[in-house]
């Protein structure tokens, strides 16, 4: 059900009263849509695992040392 949402969307831009031909969308999700911050979190969180995966670098900050500015799971 979200790909069929999201997947082969089709956008027309109205200038001055002229709609200009379909075009697909490629990428992003709607905007205004409920889902949009979910699907967001769920994609930034697949990259920021990715990403900073073995990896030992960050900010010490009150000799803790911060990766990234997501919460600790053991606070959601």
């Amino acid at each position: 059900m979200i790909k069929e949402l999201y997947l082969q969307q089709e956008a027309v831009v109205r200038i001055e009263g002229i709609d200009s031909d379909p075009g697909t969308i490629g990428r992003g999700v709607r905007q205004g849509c409920p889902m949009s911050p979910l699907l967001f979190s769920i994609y930034t969180e697949m990259m920021m695992n990715e990403a900073m995966e073995g990896s030992e670098d960050g900010v010490k900050v009150g000799g803790e040392l911060i990766r990234d500015v997501r919460l600790p799971k053991s606070v959601i």
